[in-house]
């Protein structure tokens, strides 16, 4: 389920990021831009968490003219967070192309 990026806390950190224009002409993003961010952190889930900090980890993707997406992962659930972060960067990034034309 994805989320807003306005949701993500002001407090997590920006761990890595990838941004271009996308270069695939079959892709519905082809000479769009788009960027590629994830995001760590702590984040208290109310009485889930008996109102404590966990580790968490959001994954924002942003498309020109589209609304960003956001995905949270926190506890257990980093590690697939983690996966779907390194089949993001493994999908996307080949066809990133620097907006600068170089």
């Amino acid at each position: 389920m994805s989320m807003s990026a306005a949701a993500i806390p002001k407090s997590a950190t920006a761990a890595e990021g990838y941004s271009g224009i996308m270069d695939k002409p079959d892709a519905w993003t082809h000479g769009r831009h788009v960027r590629l961010a994830r995001y760590t952190g702590m984040k208290s889930m109310g009485y889930k968490t008996d109102y404590q900090h966990v580790p968490a980890m959001w994954l924002v993707i942003a498309v020109e003219g589209e609304r960003h997406k956001a995905y949270q992962f926190t506890g257990k659930r980093i590690a697939k967070g983690e996966k779907f972060w390194r089949q993001w960067v493994s999908a996307i990034t080949p066809f990133l192309k620097s907006e600068y034309g170089a």
